[in-house]
């Protein structure tokens, strides 16, 4: 019996040519693709090479924060014992995403840290929001002037 033959016998040949023609097509598939995923990585790590130390600092924030100059500035600020709360309202922020007003209390959470977050606070991050409704004693510490305000307030 040639080899050939035996490869077409039933059910053994059947499962062995099959066995082959797979582990050929894995092969080639390996030889095509493997050049192209090394080519992407290089272009990602390009990519991640290009970013800045603040752009690397904010990383996934960058969707959400519409100016990370206010994070780092609130930073800066608050005492690390200290509490904040965020306040976002209907007025006009520079450079928001769909992202911003849902999820910057989230993400300011997490990049202020040890501060905590207290809707108590005396320390407010505005986005967006009227400082006036804030309360009387309510005072712009810093601000982009584009929507973005580090809220300084008196509370009892």
């Amino acid at each position: 019996m040639s080899r050939v033959s035996a490869l077409l016998t039933w059910p053994a040949g059947v499962a062995r040519l099959g066995v082959i023609l797979c582990t050929g097509v894995a092969v080639l598939a390996v030889l095509v693709e493997w050049p192209r995923a090394i080519d992407r990585l290089g272009d990602r790590a390009a990519r991640s090479a290009a970013l800045t130390y603040e752009d690397r600092e904010m990383g996934a924030g960058l969707g959400v924060v519409a100016d990370q100059r206010a994070l780092r500035e609130a930073r800066a600020l608050i005492p690390p014992d200290g509490t904040f709360t965020v306040v976002t309202g209907d007025g006009p922020v520079e450079g928001a995403t769909e992202l911003t007003r849902p999820f910057i209390e989230s993400f300011a959470t997490s990049f202020l840290l040890p501060r905590r977050h207290s809707d108590s606070s005396p320390w407010v991050l505005c986005y967006g929001c009227e400082v006036e409704a804030l309360g009387p004693g309510a005072r712009v510490v810093w601000t982009n002037g584009k929507g973005v305000s580090l809220v300084r307030r008196d509370v009892a």
